[in-house]
């Protein structure tokens, strides 16, 4: 499984799942190794999306590095560039709390 960024190999090796452990610094329960299918990957490195039984929108680890690039290059922290760019073209920014 090979996965890239920006021309950069950012996982590779055997076709193994990509796996990783937690643990606690206290260590009052054991670690656990957890193992990510190539969906999970695919998604957490380019697509995003919804994690299962939740409707928040997770983004990618391409788009939050997008967002960081934007964020640095603009020095606007206060706010999403979304936001941003609705505030300036519009004035004002819409609220949108309900289903």
């Amino acid at each position: 499984m090979t996965f890239q960024y920006s021309g950069t190999t950012l996982i590779t090796g055997s076709d193994d799942n990509f796996k990783f452990i937690v643990a606690e610094m206290d260590c009052y329960n054991d670690p656990m190794i957890f193992e990510m299918t190539e969906k999970d990957v695919e998604c957490a490195l380019y697509t995003g999306g919804k994690l299962k039984g939740s409707t928040y929108e997770i983004k990618s680890i391409t788009e939050l590095i997008e967002d960081l690039k934007w964020h640095r290059e603009e020095g606007k922290w206060n706010m999403t560039k979304k936001e941003y760019v609705q505030y300036i073209e519009k004035g004002s920014l819409s609220l949108d709390c309900f289903e």
